[in-house]
């Protein structure tokens, strides 16, 4: 072989790794997340609990006054909409 075949096949070689590496770690990333993904899903109920008392939770309103929904026990309906939550 010459030099240049040479020069030719181990840039060839580098492309064919630099092609593949990326591709490799992403089917690993994606199957990593999914296989977290399921775990968390496992782990965590998001299911609505109909016919049970919501569970108490508090926030700070915009004046800075605590606003917990233990608060409006007794009221007839309480609508919670958090729709915003990038919001301060």
């Amino acid at each position: 072989m010459n030099k240049n075949s040479e020069q030719k096949t181990g840039v060839k070689r580098l492309l064919k790794i630099l092609f593949w590496l990326p591709v490799v770690i992403l089917i690993v990333a994606v199957v990593i997340g999914a296989l977290s993904g399921v775990e968390k899903g496992r782990k965590r109920n998001l299911r609505p609990t109909i016919g049970e008392q919501a569970r108490d939770f508090a926030f700070v309103d915009l004046e800075g006054n605590e606003i917990s929904l233990s608060g409006f026990y007794g009221e007839k309906v309480v609508f919670v909409n958090i729709w915003a939550t990038w919001c301060p």
